[in-house]
Order: C-alpha cells, then structure tokens, then sequence
C-alpha cells in the first residue's frame, strides 16, 4: 500500500492518518468538513477487507458529511464488494504490501 498523507474531497483537503487513538468500537474516525486540520483516521493493521471499507466508508463521510452513518456503512460495503468482484480480490489477498513471516 502506498502511504498517503492528504487527500482531496470535493475540493477540501483532509489529511490521512493510520494510529489507534480512536474509540476503541471504531475502525476509523472522519473529522467535520468545517474542522481546521480536518483528518480522516484510520486504525492500523486492519485486515484488506476492514481497510478498504473503511477507507471508503471514512471517504463517503468526507464527500456527504450530511448522510446518516448506517447508510454511508452500507454504501461502502456495497461498493468494497462490488470493488472485489470487480478486481477477483479474495478477502485473504493482502494489498497492504505486508509479507507474512
């Protein structure tokens, strides 16, 4: 996986940051669009399928801040899955760069 810093959402940067100081329910955490140093925050060492929704999912946060969670968690389920049928990406396959020992 490449290391990404920032990233723009409908022309509003938000940096990207992998740590676990966020609640412990969570894999990851979208700051409000209006924050000064907006960050989207992501767990670490989360499985490829965990990771790419919840890259996703934080993403549609960014994107529609307005929209209720449960339906930004279900569109991002449903876009990972059709992402992995699309690209025959099996959940064991590992696109973090990870070799296992």
């Amino acid at each position: 996986m490449k290391p990404i810093r920032s990233h723009s959402f409908l022309g509003r940067i938000y940096r990207i940051r992998f740590h676990h100081r966020i609640p412990p329910d969570a894999l990851g955490m979208c700051e409000h669009p209006s924050s000064k140093n907006k960050t989207i925050h992501i767990r670490p060492n989360l499985d490829v399928k965990q990771l790419v929704e919840t890259v996703v999912d934080e993403s549609l946060h960014a994107c529609f801040w307005s929209l209720d969670n449960e339906e930004v968690d279900e569109a991002a389920t449903d876009i990972v899955r059709l992402l992995f049928r699309m690209f025959d990406i099996k959940p064991k396959d590992d696109l973090t760069g990870r070799t296992e020992s």
